[in-house]
């Protein structure tokens, strides 16, 4: 509800409020009855919406800058699926795991970036992700994207930890936060190849949990970029592999 608030408060059309709001099934009725307004009263304000899209983003990033300047930000980036099963003319098209359905969709790829506090979740930015089979000679990977929505937002903003998935831990991307100095904490492949020590391998087999730890941390490399890794028995009882720049005792 504080997100819905904050966007009220700054004139995001009605519609966006109802979105946001309405905990029933989003159809058009529904989103009308949780605001107290008509279907026309609803969608008005799309007469004066913004057309162009760098002009929804400064207002959100605005947002940004009103509500949460004064507090820890953290930059998020996910990437989701855009399901149509039964389309087939649309470009762009492609197969890709949907996390909603748990299997591959066919459907269009969006890479997204957040901005939070840990309380207030604002959406600043996005980027159509499209494999190699369809963009060709123009193929971006997920961590290129993230790099260009990155280098921007970093001119405006001081964020505690960049945060994203393993898709994105890439020497690529994190050459260019550790270039930056921007602290960050992504889930990583067990399988990578790191250096600990005097000792190089894969990660799984350098750093394993003791009996009866939850967790364990240490220093290291990866392609000749200090970090440090972590694994973390879940409480799904899952071990999962992490990797930060700095150590995250020491940004607390």
């Amino acid at each position: 509800m504080r997100v819905a608030k904050v966007l009220e408060e700054t004139n995001i059309p009605n519609y966006s409020y109802a979105l946001l709001t309405t905990e029933s099934r989003k159809t058009c009725t529904h989103l009308a009855v949780s605001i107290a307004q008509s279907h026309d009263k609803l969608y008005r304000p799309f007469k004066d919406a913004c057309t162009h899209t760098h002009a929804l983003r400064d207002r959100l990033l605005g947002i940004v800058k009103s509500e949460l300047t004064c507090k820890p930000m953290y930059l998020i980036f996910d990437d989701s699926q855009l399901s149509k099963p039964h389309a087939r003319d649309i470009e762009g098209l492609d197969i890709s795991f949907d996390g909603s359905t748990g299997r591959p969709e066919l459907g269009l790829q969006i890479v997204t970036a957040l901005i939070t506090d840990g309380n207030l979740r604002i959406p600043v930015d996005l980027k159509p992700y499209f494999s190699k089979d369809v963009a060709g000679d123009y193929f971006k990977t997920k961590s290129n994207l993230a790099s260009t929505i990155t280098i921007d937002l970093i001119k405006q903003f001081d964020f505690k930890f960049v945060l994203a998935d393993a898709h994105y831990a890439t020497k690529q991307y994190m050459s260019l936060l550790y270039g930056l100095q921007q602290n960050f904490l992504m889930k990583f492949s067990r399988n990578r190849i790191v250096k600990i020590g005097q000792k190089q391998g894969q990660l799984k087999d350098l750093l394993k949990l003791r009996r009866n730890e939850h967790s364990r941390s240490v220093a290291g490399f990866f392609s000749n970029i200090p970090c440090c890794f972590y694994v973390v028995k879940l409480t799904s009882g899952v071990i999962a592999y992490f990797i930060s720049l700095y150590p995250i005792e020491r940004t607390q």
